[in-house]
């Protein structure tokens, strides 16, 4: 059977559901349908994919109910502030950069970003 599917990038910049639910709704009769959420981080806390994001991580780590089974969370991050400033830990919430082919592109890439939004004030972009 094929595979259909939709998705949302940059969805951490939508305020409210009313920007995706239509999307999921009208896959209901849908076989073997995707919806597929891509985010960078966020500065604001309140928005729905935050509220998302913290209910699949709890549904993995407890693995107390079966409602999420269709739901698929993979979530990179650092695990600390100062990793911002420790370049050989960005693959941790950069995974591209195991990629041989992406890796050296990349991450001149994030090196610029970093540099820039130091100088900038504004490393919580980074």
């Amino acid at each position: 059977m094929p595979l259909y599917d939709s998705g949302f990038d940059e969805v951490g910049n939508i305020k409210s559901r009313e920007g995706t639910k239509k999307i999921v709704s009208g896959q209901v009769n849908v076989p073997n349908y995707q919806y597929i959420e891509i985010s960078t981080s966020y500065p604001d806390p309140s928005v729905p994919f935050h509220e998302e994001q913290k209910m699949v991580q709890q549904v993995m780590e407890q693995d107390f109910s079966r409602v999420a089974d269709r739901t698929l969370g993979l979530i990179w991050d650092q695990d600390s502030l100062d990793e911002t400033f420790k370049e050989d830990t960005w693959i941790k919430s950069n995974p591209l950069l195991g990629l041989p082919s992406q890796h050296d592109i990349f991450l001149d890439g994030l090196r610029d970003k970093h540099d820039a939004d130091m100088l900038t004030g504004t490393v919580d972009d980074f």
